[in-house]
């Protein structure tokens, strides 16, 4: 087996990395007691990360295995213990591995639906005691080894030859099926905002020249055709140069960040406006050497109010920096934030700027502030670092900020503020991006679904079983990783039951491995998080997308009287289930065509609805 792992090294030097993510970030990321081993061998530092992450964390974890010393082992532990490790080079070999299906995170599973056993359980089962693995698997089967309490299982692993330490080093965390969707060719330079718009279309824009096929001067329309959704240019030709945010405000888009030209037209304001044929100017700023840069937008009172580093013209009426309203023939001054302004978001009535300002007017605000039309107010004692993200959820004010120090108790990377005081969300485990330096190692979105809000940035969130990586969920008081994306997610949208994400990634990980989106994906949330009327009952169908067969599984068996499928359109479509046995149903869909279609499961416990997209 040796012989394999060297042949595997070699293609690995040789291949060409699609990711920036180096091999040992991707092994913590499987599993995360890869930071607790020591001397590990040094190309696991300099290759990149593979297409495979969990067959190449069996294949690495077997190599270091076999070559630990046993003189400490007696002869029948000795013998357990080489017998375990052929069997876990073929099991590695293999590469058929459990499928996470009821969790939105990655989780061990000792045993899934379709049979498939874990690492470890793979192991008990090659030893013979299959019924250990069975009973594991009915009592504890998303737990972590270590949290495992069993006098049988205790009594295997003194037998096994290894220590518990390098069984839960084995044991991977398997993550969940994600499906991130790609967007035709995606977009070929960063996304910084996108924005859902009422007619049900969606715009992306940020710094590219290309959304899917088409040009698009760094603004792409993704719109729903005859032929399924597809990009199309906004605005003519689009604008130059950098977009930061935009929004809908009376039948138009504006547009704002670093612009001076939108079409044929001058933007003296790096703020543009589409009324449908034609580009227009709002307003003027400064022009000179200064930055005259607008992060954000917002409308608040049927106002509308910019953010960002720039200030006022020279003769303007009304003096003006980094905080501007807009009055419908000019921009006004409200306030003078010492420091880039980065966030603006309504909540509970008032206008909240979140930035890097310490001051306004003079006052002490510590980088939020609330403006109620007529005056600013503090925020508690505000906040210790610069604020990029801000986000109302569940009731209270969430803010996303650059992390200068986990450790102390009065910074965080995300917390809320309820009324009276600021509350970390983030734990004493937060840890950012390898790929970039500490100042520019920050939550950049925040977005608030009803399964959750979801968190974007230069980020990574570890743990065994939760970790994330530029993308995390918060529900509950609790944080763990959702998805793993190569690079700095900048925007997150929720419409229509799905979360679209923008950024400078241009990979996601859909579970096996690294799949390329190019700066733009959406995954639906709703199939993920979705609870049924099955008192409780979890319900996986998978694999969606699906081709030719599609399977639905209960995590508690229960009856299927019925299931019918319809197209987008509610028109019925004939289908076949078969029964496999342990709430297992398999279903022939390869006569549908391509697209969306419903569910629809009659059981004796109840009916589910679920979104079926079928791919051809």
């Amino acid at each position: 087996m040796k012989t394999r792992v060297l042949l595997f090294v070699f293609t690995l030097i040789g291949a060409a990395s699609m990711q920036a993510q180096n091999l040992y970030e991707s092994l913590k990321d499987v599993n995360e007691r890869w930071a607790y081993e020591k001397n590990l061998p040094p190309e696991i530092f300099e290759l990149p990360a593979e297409e495979n992450p969990i067959q190449t964390h069996l294949f690495w974890v077997h190599r270091i295995l076999s070559e630990r010393p046993t003189d400490h082992l007696n002869n029948k532990q000795k013998q357990n213990r080489l017998t375990a490790l052929q069997h876990l080079a073929q099991y590695a070999e293999a590469g058929v591995f459990p499928k996470n299906l009821y969790h939105a995170k990655r989780q061990p599973v000792f045993i899934d639906p379709y049979n498939t056993y874990c690492a470890v359980g793979y192991l008990i089962k090659t030893s013979g005691h299959d019924p250990l693995a069975r009973k594991i698997s009915r009592e504890m089967n998303y737990a972590y080894l270590l949290d495992m309490e069993m006098k049988e299982l205790n009594g295997w692993v003194g037998q096994s030859g290894f220590t518990p330490e390098e069984l839960a080093w084995i044991q991977p965390g398997y993550p969940a099926i994600q499906n991130f969707q790609s967007m035709k060719a995606g977009i070929d330079g960063n996304v910084n905002t996108i924005i859902p718009l009422s007619s049900g279309d969606l715009l992306a824009a940020g710094t590219f020249d290309t959304a899917g096929t088409v040009a698009a001067g760094s603004i792409g329309n993704w719109i729903s055709g005859i032929a399924g959704f597809d990009w199309v240019p906004f605005g003519g030709t689009g604008v130059e140069h950098d977009v930061h945010d935009m929004l809908e405000w009376n039948g138009n888009i504006v547009v704002a960040g670093d612009i001076w030209q939108a079409g044929s037209t001058g933007i003296g304001s790096s703020v543009a406006m589409w009324d449908g044929s034609q580009w227009s100017s709002i307003g003027d700023f400064y022009i000179g050497a200064l930055p005259n840069i607008v992060y954000d937008l917002e409308v608040y009172n049927n106002e509308l109010y910019a953010a960002g580093w720039f200030r006022s013209k020279i003769n303007a009426t009304s003096m003006f920096q980094n905080f501007a309203k807009w009055d419908g023939s000019e921009w006004v001054g409200i306030g003078t934030p010492n420091a880039p302004v980065h966030s603006l978001t309504v909540h509970n009535g008032k206008l909240i700027l979140g930035g890097a300002f310490e001051q306004i007017d003079g006052v002490t605000y510590n980088r939020v502030a609330a403006w109620d039309g007529t005056q600013f107010s503090t925020l508690a004692n505000g906040v210790t670092n610069t604020v990029y993200a801000l986000e109302t959820h569940d009731g209270n004010l969430f803010a996303g900020c650059q992390l200068l120090s986990s450790s102390q108790q009065d910074t965080f990377a995300v917390g809320y503020f309820d009324g009276s005081q600021w509350t970390r969300v983030i734990g004493e485990s937060w840890q950012f991006s390898w790929q970039t330096n500490l100042q520019s190692q920050s939550v950049k979105a925040l977005e608030s679904t009803p399964y959750g809000l979801f968190i974007g940035g230069n980020i990574v969130y570890p743990g065994f079983g939760t970790n994330g990586r530029n993308l995390l969920h918060y529900k509950d008081g609790w944080v763990g990783g959702f998805g793993v994306l190569d690079s700095t997610v900048n925007s997150l949208v929720y419409m229509n039951n799905n979360l679209y994400i923008g950024g400078e990634f241009t990979h996601a990980n859909n579970g096996g491995g690294m799949t390329y989106m190019n700066h733009i994906t959406y995954v639906d949330v709703a199939a993920i998080f979705s609870t049924d009327e099955l008192s409780g009952a979890a319900v996986a169908l998978y694999p969606n997308p699906a081709q030719d067969h599609a399977q639905l599984t209960f995590e508690n068996p229960v009856h299927v009287q019925e299931i019918t499928i319809s197209n987008i359109a509610g028109q019925a479509l004939p289908i076949q289930f078969n029964e496999e046995g342990s709430g297992r149903y398999s279903m022939d869909v390869s006569h549908l065509s391509g697209g969306t279609h419903v569910l629809n499961v009659r059981t004796d416990a109840g009916t589910l609805e679920r979104k079926l997209v079928i791919v051809r």
